[in-house]
């Protein structure tokens, strides 16, 4: 037997082992996302837009690398960061919320020089202000995720009380995080999040084929946030949208490999899941290509993030879609097959 057929055989027949494999990631990811926490205070590095400090943007032909080593000696690489203005010259320097604004601007002009007022511009963002902006962002998420995870339910799930009562905890919880967030945090965004995992149960009872895609749209989330962590990759506003646009991304193959294994009678369940894998592998590919076309031609620093957490994001999809999402299932289309047997 070569290779491949041996690939083939344990997908086939070990499809169960297999879920193993993206568990374990989730569950790595879990604890690097833990760690986080707790040696930074934060789920995530939050660059200024986020996390508050000083952003001065410097109109020189000085070199900007001369300036990011020797800001990053004197507060530390954690505190700024310096990136170069695409198509200028000039750069951007962003420091930590801890660091003096004016202090900052005359250590770069150590480096450039003294510079007229009409060649440096200077922004400040407040640390309170960074914080309840990455607030409306996370209930943004979360809110999407919550609709998202209603929409599966409705295509694939089964018994219309449960679809209703699905229904009317999404816009409960949706309703807690929009338009009551001025409460405080443990009556509503944790309320929020009871009802998103009581939601989780009342799918994986009542549709497995559910659970499965909205399962992996979770792990699509929690191990490539956890990868952005590991790397140290500051997050802008533009790094959170691209986690929107990722649970977007992460849901299309996962319906596709759905709708052809439930939806579809032609040929056998593996048959089926081969069908899709095709589809659905194509599909991701060009994306990624894609992406990564644009994370090279793009001079814009806020779009080359996006288009790396979302190319991390379909790298991490592809072990999530065909091995958990397509695992689990193959258990419910078993399971039903079963089922019509019997009654047969």
């Amino acid at each position: 037997m070569g290779i491949k057929e041996k690939i083939k055989e344990i997908y086939e027949k070990k499809y169960k082992l297999l879920l193993l494999i993206p568990l374990t990631l989730l569950f790595i990811a879990i604890i690097i996302n833990i760690a986080h926490v707790a040696n930074t205070g934060d789920i995530i590095n939050k660059g200024v837009s986020l996390g508050g400090g000083t952003s001065i943007t410097v109109y020189t032909d000085a070199n900007y690398k001369d300036v990011e080593a020797f800001l990053k000696n004197e507060y530390g690489a954690a505190n700024v960061d310096v990136k170069n203005i695409a198509g200028q010259q000039g750069f951007i320097v962003d420091g930590a919320s801890e660091i003096n604004s004016e202090e900052l601007l005359q250590k770069i002009f150590s480096i450039t020089g003294e510079l007229a007022e009409e060649n440096y511009s200077m922004e400040k963002t407040g640390e309170s202000l960074g914080k309840s902006f990455f607030q409306e962002i996370f209930r943004a998420i979360l809110v999407a995720f919550l609709f998202m995870g209603f929409v599966v339910f409705l295509y694939f799930g089964h018994g219309t009380k449960a679809k209703v009562l699905s229904f009317i905890l999404t816009i409960t919880a949706s309703v807690l995080l929009v338009f009551i967030k001025n409460k405080s945090f443990w009556t509503t965004d944790i309320s929020a999040i009871v009802i998103a995992v009581f939601l989780m149960g009342l799918y994986l009872r009542n549709s497995l084929s559910s659970f499965a895609v909205i399962m992996s749209a979770l792990v699509d989330i929690v191990v490539t946030l956890a990868i952005i962590n590991v790397i140290g990759l500051k997050l802008s506003t533009a790094g959170i949208v691209a986690f929107l646009m990722l649970i977007g991304y992460s849901v299309d193959t996962d319906i596709l490999l759905a709708t052809r294994v439930l939806k579809r009678k032609e040929g056998t369940i593996d048959e089926r899941v081969y069908d899709a894998m095709k589809t659905g592998i194509i599909m991701t590919t060009t994306t990624m290509i894609a992406v990564l076309i644009a994370y090279f031609v793009t001079p814009a620093d806020a779009i080359k993030q996006i288009m790396l957490i979302i190319f991390i994001g379909l790298i991490v999809d592809l072990v999530s879609t065909w091995l958990q999402t397509a695992g689990l299932i193959k258990i419910y289309a078993y399971r039903m097959q079963k089922m019509h047997k019997k009654l047969m």
